[in-house]
């Protein structure tokens, strides 16, 4: 528990005191009379927060008593809170980690909004929070602490990306080594799938076969063959951890979305204007595999 004067309340305190020596001085009871007034008014206010601030251990209450997540960065973890507060006092909650609105509770059973959206990864665990009260004149502030348990888990924004590229992965299945084939349907060697004739399609395409077997003109589509690249450069150099965050899962999310086209991709590392790294075009399931062990913390 902590309890003090506001700077109002240091302001009479010592005003009264000067009041009460120039009495003394001056042997004028009238003056030192309003002097010791002024003391023991701060000095009633004083003990009087001061046994609310005790009781307020016992009127406080909150349900849940304990949150606790998981989530990523730069996203906001809200919770809706039911405070009740059995005393006469108005305390304002102030949290190591996020915050509850609005902050000041007034007497009687209430939903407050618990707030909370870090910027960084890490694990944000406390077990205590803080009660402010004033009384009503300002001049004598004390805080207690009150029992809340909070644990967050909050993960780097590129995880929830990576975990995207592993999904892409276990639904395509690693890639192996060879000629590799865009998704793209157009002219090529690999067979895609077959149609009905349309008017403007090669005769060259015909499946005369499937035709004569369904009695409609039926055609072949193959995949094209893709020569070319998406070559993206990737500058390492940042100012903040925040910045390098958001930059590997900007990043990643990139190279998800070319993968998934079937595209051909390479990737320049900088660092700055220095090449720290060259990885040459690579097909779809290799740039994932490899760009999200790139991107993921290594500690």
């Amino acid at each position: 528990m902590e309890l003090g004067l506001s700077q109002n309340g240091q302001r009479l305190a010592l005003s009264s005191v000067l009041v009460c020596l120039w009495g003394v001085i001056f042997l004028d009871y009238l003056i030192t009379s309003i002097g010791v007034i002024g003391l023991v008014f701060i000095g009633y206010r004083y003990y009087s927060i001061r046994g609310r601030l005790k009781l307020l251990l016992s009127e406080i209450s909150f349900n849940p008593n304990t949150v606790e997540a998981s989530f990523t960065a730069g996203e906001e973890y809200t919770e809706s809170l039911i405070v009740e507060n059995t005393g006469l006092s108005n305390p304002h909650i102030q949290l190591p980690y996020g915050e509850i609105s609005p902050p000041t509770l007034r007497p009687g059973k209430q939903t407050r909004v618990y707030r909370f959206k870090p910027e960084l990864a890490a694990n944000y665990h406390y077990n205590e929070i803080k009660a402010n009260i004033t009384d009503s004149y300002g001049f004598v502030r004390g805080e207690i602490k009150l029992d809340f348990n909070a644990g967050f888990r909050v993960y780097p924004r590129v995880f929830s990306v990576a975990l995207d590229a592993l999904r892409y992965l276990e639904g395509q299945g690693i890639i192996g080594a060879g000629e590799q084939v865009t998704e793209t349907k157009g002219r090529g060697y690999e067979y895609a799938d077959s149609r009905e004739y349309v008017a403007g399609d090669d005769l060259r395409q015909v499946d005369w076969k499937a035709t004569a077997r369904l009695g409609k003109m039926i055609v072949k589509e193959y995949y094209t063959e893709g020569s070319g690249a998406v070559n993206i450069i990737y500058d390492a150099c940042v100012s903040d951890p925040v910045s390098a965050d958001v930059l590997a899962a900007e990043y990643l999310r990139a190279v998800l979305s070319f993968a998934e086209r079937g595209w051909v991709i390479g990737l320049t590392v900088l660092d700055g204007r220095k090449v720290v790294s060259h990885f040459p075009e690579q097909y779809p399931g290799f740039a994932a595999v490899s760009y999200t062990h790139l991107t993921l913390p290594t500690n």
